[in-house]
């Protein structure tokens, strides 16, 4: 027993002593398996606390996704939410019916303008895309409604104001579509300078080809953007201008007197009809309003008088190329009395043009819309206008022009965005029949025919008739004014 008891009373003492030991200096003087033993509850407890936050970060990312797919969703239904209201709106824009009464129609106009000034042509986002088909729509609007002022009412109180806003308008759509292209030349244009510099012959060819690409695009851009000003400079057919519009200069000289029929000589060998058919050779595939052939009065010789029409205006089409004299004019007995009566018998004295001799039974909106306003017709207009000018250069040289239709002033120079043959003209009178004016020269270089430096015109009255109808005794006034 006492050996027994004397081993009990010796562990005791030894696990007494460990027990105070770890008390006092902690694990430093604990035994191994303690040491070993709280390492791997810590390790277990480390790895438990890891997958609880990687649990928890999967959910959060789970949840941020859905809110991402939500968000998706909303934006998408927005855009076509929106992208159905504003077609609805390009709808009713191009439904707007536009006023006959020219003040009305101004008034329309001025709403469109105000919708461009608040409205904006960039495409920076899908948004700001889905928003720019609404302003292209009323600004196309708007310059089909302000063409239709211009060839009813061109001196409409609200023209000056018009004009500044269809400049404007048009500036920044232009802007719009030089940022876009900017926006993505810049990084192609660096990829492809970071291409060159690639070891691989291929990623070589494709910089080459990618700056090549944006080089042809720049020079066709500016190529286009040349070509429209050359066009503005010589007919000012479109109305991208940057003059206000204004009445024609009055000049103060008095003492400028028409040319004597002695004065003038002609030298200009002149064969109608086949410049006529060059014209018609060269054009009358691009509009069927031209395959019935051309119908003109007969202009070969020195005129005293000449009468100007837009169209050939018929009852009947007559098929074919004719070249007819005066005395068989289809409106013969208007031009009579216009010519003829009290004693005074000037038809032998006159001469007949129509600006286009285009026979057609419609009305002249055809006209003004198939041939004068068709873009794929300009150079037709512009060569036929030049034609005109010849032949009234060259061959009538008149002492009187009586131009019939205030849609054919803008080709003499009468309105000042249009300059076309570009005469320069003096106010006489205003009768009651139009402005009575005189030419004075050229208005400037920037006209169809440039190289013509001096005008056979000069002092030629000009009659800018206003469609009330006039007896001879005024042809004859005017004619020895």
């Amino acid at each position: 027993m006492g050996i027994i008891e004397d081993s009990f009373k010796k562990e005791l003492g030894k696990n007494t002593g460990k027990f105070v030991s770890n008390l006092v200096f902690g694990d430093k003087h604990s035994t191994p398996y303690r040491r070993v033993g709280s390492s791997e509850t810590q390790e277990a407890r480390a790895e438990a606390a890891r997958i609880r936050a990687e649990a928890a970060q999967a959910k959060a990312d789970a949840i941020a996704r859905e809110h991402e797919v939500r968000a998706e969703i909303e934006e998408k239904n927005h855009l076509n939410s929106l992208d159905a209201a504003v077609l609805a709106n390009v709808d009713k824009v191009i439904a707007m019916p536009f006023s006959e009464d020219t003040n009305e129609l101004a008034h329309q106009l001025s709403g469109l303008a105000i919708q461009l000034s608040t409205n904006s042509f960039s495409k920076e986002n899908a948004e700001e895309k889905i928003r720019a088909k609404y302003t292209e729509a009323v600004f196309q609007k708007f310059d089909q409604g302000l063409q239709i002022l211009l060839a009813k009412d061109p001196y409409n109180p609200n023209m000056d104001y018009l004009w500044n806003a269809f400049i404007k308008a048009k500036k920044e759509k232009k802007k719009s579509i030089k940022n876009l292209l900017i926006k993505i030349w810049i990084p192609l244009f660096l990829m492809g300078l970071l291409l060159l510099s690639s070891s691989s012959k291929d990623e070589r060819v494709l910089g080459i080809l990618i700056i090549l690409i944006i080089t042809v695009s720049i020079v066709i851009i500016v190529f286009l953007k040349n070509r429209e000003k050359n066009i503005l400079k010589k007919a000012r057919h479109n109305y991208d201008i940057t003059t206000h519009y204004q009445q024609p200069t009055i000049h103060t000289n008095q003492n400028i007197t028409a040319q004597s029929e002695s004065q003038f000589q002609s030298n200009y060998s002149f064969n109608q009809k086949q410049e006529f058919d060059h014209l018609w050779n060269k054009y009358s595939h691009l509009s069927p309003l031209m395959k019935n052939g051309y119908r003109i009065c007969q202009t070969n010789e020195q005129k005293d008088i000449l009468i100007v029409g837009l169209y050939c205006n018929t009852d009947h089409i007559i098929n074919g190329r004719t070249i007819y004299p005066l005395s068989q004019h289809e409106r013969i007995s208007s031009l009579d009395y216009n010519l003829n009566g009290a004693g005074d018998n000037l038809q032998n004295h006159a001469a007949y043009m129509d600006l286009f001799p285009i026979q057609s039974t419609s009305a002249q909106f055809e006209i003004l819309k198939e041939i004068i306003q068709n873009p794929k017709m300009f150079d037709y207009v512009v060569e036929q206008i030049s034609l005109n000018q010849t032949i009234i250069e060259d061959v009538v040289c008149p002492k009187l022009i009586i131009i019939q239709d205030n849609h054919s002033w803008a080709f003499f120079g009468k309105l000042p965005e249009f300059v076309w043959m570009g005469y320069e003209f003096q106010l006489i009178e205003k009768t009651a029949y139009g402005d009575l004016c005189r030419i004075v020269g050229f208005r400037s270089d920037d006209r169809i025919q440039p190289d013509r430096k001096q005008t056979n015109l000069i002092g030629t009255k000009v009659l800018f008739h206003q469609g009330i109808t006039f007896p001879a005794t005024e042809t004859k006034k005017w004619l020895n004014l």
